[in-house]
């Protein structure tokens, strides 16, 4: 009996011993990331910014906190040419930068800058259902890169200049102008412009000195950089979307469990929907806004761009772009 009390009251220290170990012992932590995402464009009141932001703000809320990411805008980490081999390299984990500047990676990147293969508002939309996403997430997986989505900031829109509108393309001709490289460029040749190659953050010092007699851009990005200052002549032509992408490093994103991944693929398809009010909140003020500063509108019809001009992009964009534009084209029907 006295063997039996001694061997249960053994027992129970020890059940009792155990049951304290573990209630003291510390609970595993759920990892905390913490993620530099570089921007192209300066901190503003645009589209393209508002849109990181959000997608910044939706990515901590939907991993409860897990993943914090610092918005780092153009230069302060990274200028415009070091972004994409930061980004393989990763000195940044993200990157937010104009879907086309992918172009040195993938032909698939460049889709959106050829005037009339979509319309404005549905460019993330037709990127998706058409294929075409699939096609550019893959080759930019060869890279090293990680392309969660694209999300639409506004339209490369505006010719702007010093003393010059452009009502039709034919009104390029003798002009030196910066535009979105690769077939634009070569368009410009064919109606009698020189291209001027330059990254963005540039190109305020060129139009002010003359190196460039203007540019072809976006009006978010013509209001950001304050170009505005030095090119007050902006003819606007609606001719294609403009989207900003937003990029992992792909080695990052492969270490994120899939919980995270999924998270984080949910804030970026909320931004894509998010940002369409807002594009349209900010073009209804911008126009008023920047008239008030002086900028000189004209809106020629838009025919001459989508379709004369259009065209010989298109052409171009065919014979630089090899299999993979066409590819693109078809699967958006128009090969």
């Amino acid at each position: 009996m006295k063997r039996i009390l001694i061997v249960t009251i053994s027992i129970t220290v020890l059940v009792f011993l155990v049951a304290v170990s573990w209630a003291k012992s510390p609970k595993t932590k759920k990892p905390v990331y913490k993620f530099h995402m570089a921007l192209a464009f300066p901190a503003e009141e645009t589209p393209r910014y508002s849109g990181a932001v959000h997608f910044a703000e939706e990515v901590e809320k939907r991993t409860g906190g897990q993943v914090n990411i610092k918005l780092s805008p153009v230069g302060e980490i990274v200028t415009i040419p070091e972004a994409i081999p930061a980004l393989k390299a990763g000195t940044i984990e993200i990157l937010v930068f104009a879907n086309a500047f992918y172009l040195g990676e993938t032909w698939a990147a460049y889709w959106n800058m050829v005037p009339g293969l979509c319309e404005n508002y549905k460019f993330a939309e037709t990127e998706e259902k058409s294929g075409v996403f699939d096609l550019l997430r893959g080759d930019l997986r060869k890279a090293g890169l990680e392309m969660l989505g694209n999300y639409e900031v506004g339209a490369a829109d505006v010719f702007i200049a010093k003393k010059h509108h452009f009502t039709v393309p034919q009104d390029l001709k003798g002009l030196k102008i910066r535009g979105f490289g690769g077939p634009h460029d070569r368009s410009f040749g064919d109606f009698g412009a020189k291209a001027v190659t330059l990254p963005m953050d540039e190109l305020y010092m060129a139009l002010q000195t003359g190196v460039a007699d203007g540019a072809f851009t976006a009006l978010p990005a013509y209001e950001g950089f304050r170009w505005y200052e030095v090119a007050p002549k902006v003819t606007y032509i609606p001719s294609m979307p403009f989207g900003f992408s937003i990029t992992f490093n792909k080695k990052v994103w492969d270490g994120l469990s899939t919980d995270i991944q999924s998270a984080i693929r949910a804030a970026m398809k909320d931004t894509q929907s998010w940002i369409l009010p807002e594009k349209r909140a900010y073009y209804a003020a911008a126009f008023p806004r920047l008239i008030g500063l002086g900028v000189d509108f004209k809106v020629p019809p838009i025919e001459a761009w989508t379709d004369d001009y259009g065209l010989v992009v298109r052409k171009h964009y065919r014979k630089m772009g090899g299999d993979a534009a066409k590819k693109v084209l078809e699967l958006l029907g128009k090969e």
